[in-house]
């Protein structure tokens, strides 16, 4: 996945075109995107063990990471302060994304009667096939959203480089004495930057939401 220059977004709220809000959730999109697959050492809150833990995936609640002992998540409460500090973890937004998760939860869970009572109400064979299919569908559309947010990421990541092409730009005709023909596309090119990260993070919320209802949906086949 490309990835943004934490500089550009510097320059971004320097020159007012970010307020302090859309700088840090930039930041803390950017900044995670990067530390997935890096190697961190847990152990000075986690104990021994935990030395060398490949980062997995990085949610507001908590860091998913692989050890020798397997793959698990640490809630960013028990993480050193050092990358509680570098991802920006905080009460206001684990609290929001855990009120999006209860909600998702409590449908979650009414599909999963309404399914369970489907199931009852089929025979044994009929029910087993259309669970199957089910699950096709669902890792279907798991696919679907993941390519979706790659590409709004790519189309985010190619708008930056172009903002920070028309904001050198314009630098070199302010120093020349010329006026920039439109400096406003600079700005025009970061709005697009933001719809595209709107867009994909909705699919990765997406695609989190359907993997977790096909773990479910897998759990009726046992």
């Amino acid at each position: 996945m490309r990835r943004f220059k934490p500089i550009a977004l510097q320059d971004g709220i320097e020159a007012g075109q970010l307020t302090f809000e859309e700088y840090r959730d930039q930041y803390r999109t950017n900044e995670r995107a990067r530390g997935i697959g890096e190697v961190v050492d847990l152990s000075s809150t986690k104990g021994a063990g935990f030395e060398l833990c490949e980062i997995k995936s990085i949610s507001p609640l908590h860091l998913r990471i692989s050890r020798s002992a397997g793959i698990m998540g640490i809630p960013y409460q028990e993480l050193p302060k050092g990358i509680q500090d570098r991802f920006q973890f905080g009460e206001e937004e684990a609290a929001n994304h855990q009120q999006v998760m209860n909600a998702t939860l409590a449908q979650r869970n009414k599909q999963m009667a309404q399914w369970k009572k489907k199931k009852g109400a089929l025979k044994a064979v009929e029910a087993r096939k259309a669970l199957v299919q089910e699950i096709a569908r669902t890792e279907k559309e798991i696919l679907q959203q993941e390519n979706l947010a790659a590409r709004h990421a790519a189309s985010a990541a190619e708008w930056e480089r172009k903002a920070v092409d028309l904001d050198r730009k314009a630098a070199n005709a302010k120093s020349q004495g010329r006026i920039s023909s439109n400096p406003g596309h600079a700005r025009q090119a970061r709005n697009r930057v933001k719809s595209f990260d709107r867009q994909a993070n909705a699919a990765r919320q997406i695609s989190q939401r359907l993997s977790e209802e096909l773990v479910e949906l897998q759990k009726l086949q046992e």
